[in-house]
């Protein structure tokens, strides 16, 4: 064979052999351009949806919006100061409030409180008090769940305690009130599968049952760093109940500056310093409205900055439970004015040994979920010191 041959016939190989290598990786690369098309043809798909979901986050954000703002609307930043030490650090908590309370601020006078309603107002136009159903029930769905440390509990829970929402946890002592708080201090921190990304705690104190130490072994079983769980966790000890009316001033100022951060509000123990400051019947009255005006600004705190609050409550005999023969003749402190706030309340007593019983007497969301005849089951808690 002459030489050229040879030449042209290695040329023509390699040739065929290119274009069988291009064909052959076009035919692999296939699926990949359908699947980028789909790919595109989706992003394309979702681009309204990925906007409103920036909308709504506008929103919330303008919801938030600090009260330093009315500064821009003719405020004075001598009564913004004087609002922000009053405990109201957003324009929204100063549309939640009566007229009256700030009226009761120095140097607030009813012409000055109109003005700075009218700059809130104006600052929040567009905003209606009214939405319909199917906005509310979206709203609903940036709620969170903050579990309990006990599988059991955050089952009857629906998943655990529930943010906007104040859940009361009453029973008598060494039933595990503080001990569960103190679990919570941890669990509040730990993200979950069900997308809660966890958060600080603020933990106000008004037993002295706090302990640090004992945090140390909670945060072991959860797998968190004891030192910085400690500098996530706010405490506060108080020692009467004017000192916790003040206190919310204060919350308030740390939910402004951890905007978004802080996910869980501990009191333990909401009556203990009103039934310390007001005794008998005669200061009833008195104990009763002040009660009334803590919870009312809990509530505002839990629904402005999207907050799990739980409250423990201690016990007191009902002398008329014995008459009607009922099998356990105590009842939780506060009255109707404490029920009334709360929605969802949880009930500890002690069983045998070291077990633990805790039964759901009111929680409206979980009633949504059973028939109107349906008794909500109780769960034991064995061991409840083995929450740690």
């Amino acid at each position: 064979m002459h030489l050229d041959d040879v030449y042209g016939y290695t040329w023509i190989r390699l040739v065929w052999l290119c274009l069988w290598r291009c064909l052959l990786l076009d035919t692999m690369d296939f699926p990949r351009k359908i699947e980028k098309e789909q790919n595109t043809n989706r992003m394309a798909t979702a681009g309204p949806a990925l906007t409103a979901v920036e909308v709504e986050q506008t929103d919330e954000e303008q919801d938030l919006e600090l009260i330093e703002k009315l500064q821009s609307a003719g405020i004075g930043m001598s009564d913004i100061n004087k609002l922000k030490g009053a405990g109201f650090h957003t324009i929204k908590s100063v549309l939640l409030i009566h007229p009256k309370k700030l009226k009761e601020l120095k140097g607030f006078s009813e012409a000055k409180v109109e003005k700075v309603l009218e700059a809130a107002k104006k600052l929040t136009v567009g905003d209606s008090a009214f939405v319909t159903a199917a906005s509310y029930l979206e709203a609903r769905l940036t709620m969170f769940r903050i579990s309990t440390g006990s599988k059991d509990l955050d089952g009857i829970l629906g998943g655990g305690m529930e943010s906007r929402q104040i859940t009361e946890l009453h029973g008598e002592y060494r039933t595990g009130k503080s001990q569960l708080c103190m679990t919570m201090c941890i669990s509040a921190q730990v993200p979950t599968e069900a997308g809660y990304g966890g958060g600080k705690v603020i933990y106000i104190d008004t037993e002295g049952a706090f302990s640090p130490e004992r945090l140390e072994g909670i945060a072991d079983r959860f797998n968190v760093d004891f030192q910085a769980a400690l500098n996530n966790i706010f405490f506060c000890r108080v020692y009467n109940s004017e000192q916790l009316m003040n206190t919310m001033s204060d919350v308030g100022a740390i939910l402004a500056q951890e905007a978004g951060i802080v996910r869980l509000l501990i009191i333990d123990s909401i009556m203990a310093t009103y039934r310390a400051d007001f005794t008998g019947r005669g200061e009833l009255a008195d104990r009763q409205q002040q009660l009334n005006q803590v919870l009312a600004a809990i509530k505002r705190l839990a629904e402005e900055w999207n907050l799990a609050v739980v409250l423990t409550n201690q016990m007191c005999s009902d002398p008329g439970a014995t008459m009607s023969f009922v099998s356990d003749p105590k009842k939780p402190v506060g009255g109707h004015i404490l029920a009334h706030a709360v929605q969802t309340r949880l009930y500890l007593r002690k069983g045998s040994g070291e077990q633990r019983f805790a039964k759901v007497s009111q929680a409206i969301h979980l009633m949504l979920r059973h028939p109107i005849n349906h008794q909500i089951p109780k769960v034991t808690l064995v061991l409840l010191t083995c929450l740690i």
